[in-house]
């Protein structure tokens, strides 16, 4: 598995953003560029987490760029409904919670 820390911090820096203040949206963007470094493989051991990472994924990206050069997260971000956003950063939240969960355990493993 990745380095638990490094995705740690940059989720913990996403959760920052969320609640910053600003347009759920605006939150959002800052929260993906915040750990966008992040991949799925990072989880190779761990599928529950590859599939919560990817529909995060996935629902940051799912508009193609509606301008040229805009990006799929500013197009799909700007075409998101407040309650899609809302549900987003929801995923970014939990996954965050799961990431120090899976900190824990690693933490008690290598303590064996």
């Amino acid at each position: 598995m990745a380095d638990l820390n490094y995705v740690w911090e940059k989720f913990s820096t996403a959760i920052y953003s969320l609640a910053g203040n600003g347009p759920m949206r605006e939150r959002l963007r800052s929260a993906y560029l915040s750990f966008h470094p992040v991949r799925i493989a990072d989880f190779d051991d761990d599928p529950e987490m590859q599939a919560d990472y990817r529909e995060i994924m996935d629902r940051l990206t799912a508009w193609s760029e509606g301008y040229p050069g805009e990006g799929k997260v500013p197009s799909t971000l700007r075409q998101m409904n407040d309650e899609e956003a809302d549900e987003v950063a929801d995923l970014i939240i939990d996954f965050c919670f799961s990431v120090a969960r899976a900190r824990i355990e690693q933490a008690r493993n290598s303590r064996t």
